[in-house]
């Protein structure tokens, strides 16, 4: 479900914008994207308990997943088998 256009303005007053691990998120093809090539960041990737750290540490209220379709075991990671979700920030 399309939770973003139930989110009002003003509602969110900070937003931390995190990486997790690359996986199967970047297709081979975006590398070699012209006019502009797709590359990952060049840092290190977090394992689960970093991220279910960081959540819990920044007491997150919402968790957005934005990868692209097939990225199936990024999604899987993200979601962390509902350790992640389940984590109560």
């Amino acid at each position: 479900m399309n939770m973003i256009n139930k989110i009002k303005s003003g509602q969110i007053r900070l937003a931390i914008i995190g990486m997790g691990q690359i996986l199967d998120g970047v297709a081979d093809h975006m590398v070699d994207h012209q006019p502009r090539p797709f590359l990952p960041a060049d840092l290190a990737e977090p394992n689960e308990d970093d991220v279910v750290k960081i959540l819990k540490d920044t007491r997150a209220q919402i968790l957005m997943n934005y990868l692209p379709v097939g990225s199936q075991e990024t999604i899987e990671f993200q979601s962390g088998g509902g350790q992640m979700v389940t984590s109560q920030c």
